[in-house]
């Protein structure tokens, strides 16, 4: 019985991250620049279940949000821009948005 349940209960839980995923993208889509960092970050490290590892798709999500001064946003991008992740490295622009991300208040 306990191992039904357990089986029950890990269905329960894919089905809630699938709705989850599913709605912050189309709040990202929609314009959410807070959905569209954390979508972007889910493509840079892929520590979302749904979303696969994508640098350069998770760059993009993350400089749309920096776009609209996104603290978060901002650090991810200039995090990318430092290591040349999913972009060609730019240090001294990723820098500059890390200081400007701390300054917004991120603690990314």
């Amino acid at each position: 019985v306990e191992q039904k349940l357990l089986g029950v209960w890990a269905k329960q839980s894919l089905v809630e991250v699938s709705a989850y995923v599913r709605k912050t993208k189309e709040r990202a889509e929609q314009g959410s620049p807070e959905h569209m960092a954390l979508l972007g970050r889910w493509y840079l490290l892929g520590e979302q279940e749904g979303i696969d590892c994508n640098a350069e798709t998770g760059y993009k999500w993350c400089k749309e949000a920096a776009r609209q001064d996104n603290a978060d946003g901002m650090a991810y991008q200039g995090f990318c821009l430092v290591q040349g992740y999913g972009i060609e490295k730019n240090r001294n622009e990723g820098f500059e948005l890390l200081v400007e991300a701390a300054n917004y208040g991120s603690g990314e």
